[in-house]
């Protein structure tokens, strides 16, 4: 006669829900995860998503476009301070687009801005009056511009070169 151990129904139970729930909760907070909107609170690449808000147009001085970009439009103070920061990815033809209500001195950092950007400082006028090709990700550096602007463009890296964009050329905001 061979000892079997026996089982309380209970345990036998308990075994089969617990890997149930996990499951279910796993699921769950996938969902959630993918459903929810996303906001950023520090450096770790879990920034908002892209919201297209406008295009703007970059013209050249005969008048032929450069390009035109995708753009969110910073125009909150808390909009304009939060930035690009924290947010892995960027699309290739968007941007943010700041606009300030005034045209003033507009200096720009990196801090906890994971990508390289460019940015263009615009004037009143619309006439882009310095480009910071390249910027280094999370520095503290200032980037300033020249003179006083009133508007400034955030693209990926590499986009002033790439579309030939120069100091002197024009934006146009559509929304």
């Amino acid at each position: 006669m061979s000892k079997q151990k026996k089982h309380h129904p209970e345990q036998k139970h308990t075994k089969r829900r617990w890997p149930v729930a996990v499951v279910a909760i796993v699921v769950v907070t996938g969902i959630l995860l993918m459903i929810l909107p996303q906001k950023h609170s520090d450096n770790s690449g879990t920034g908002p998503l892209f919201k297209k808000d406008g295009t703007v147009t970059v013209f050249r001085a005969d008048g032929s476009s450069a390009v035109t970009l995708d753009v969110e439009i910073a125009e909150t103070p808390q909009k304009r301070q939060d930035g690009l920061m924290g947010r892995p990815t960027l699309g290739e033809l968007q941007g943010m687009y700041f606009i300030f209500e005034y045209e003033q001195p507009l200096g720009f950092w990196m801090k906890n801005t994971i990508i390289p950007l460019d940015i263009f400082f615009i004037s009143a006028s619309g006439t882009i009056t310095t480009i910071h090709r390249n910027t280094t990700p999370y520095s503290e550096e200032t980037y300033a511009a020249k003179e006083p602007g009133q508007f400034v463009l955030e693209t990926n890296a590499g986009i002033a070169d790439k579309y030939g964009i120069v100091e002197g050329d024009k934006v146009r905001l559509h929304r």
